[in-house]
């Protein structure tokens, strides 16, 4: 499948969640990247563990980045997600998925 900004835009606006996170399979760096802020406008759970993984995995350090500030501005609005729970006590950012 041809992955290009504009279908990446589009998945965002209809929060196709599945196929931004199949998309995250593009070498392109680039791609992946809009893919992560796209997730990060997300409240899916699915969204969140794919932006973890990003984080902590993906070979491009810009992906990381960008996979991190859609983690925090998810939990910046995580008061808007009721299956995400976020421990303000623990001194390391813990989240959790909680089963709706």
């Amino acid at each position: 499948m041809l992955i290009t900004i504009g279908r990446i835009k589009k998945w965002g606006k209809k929060q196709d969640i599945s196929k931004l996170i199949e998309a995250l399979e593009t070498p392109d760096a680039e791609l992946r990247k809009a893919i992560c802020l796209s997730l990060g406008d997300t409240k899916s759970a699915d969204a969140l563990l794919a932006l973890r993984y990003l984080e902590q995995h993906d070979p491009d350090v810009f992906v990381q980045m960008t996979a991190r500030r859609s983690i925090t501005f998810m939990i910046d609005n995580v008061s808007d997600m009721p299956h995400i729970k976020y421990n303000k006590v623990a001194a390391k950012t813990d989240l959790s998925y909680i089963p709706v």
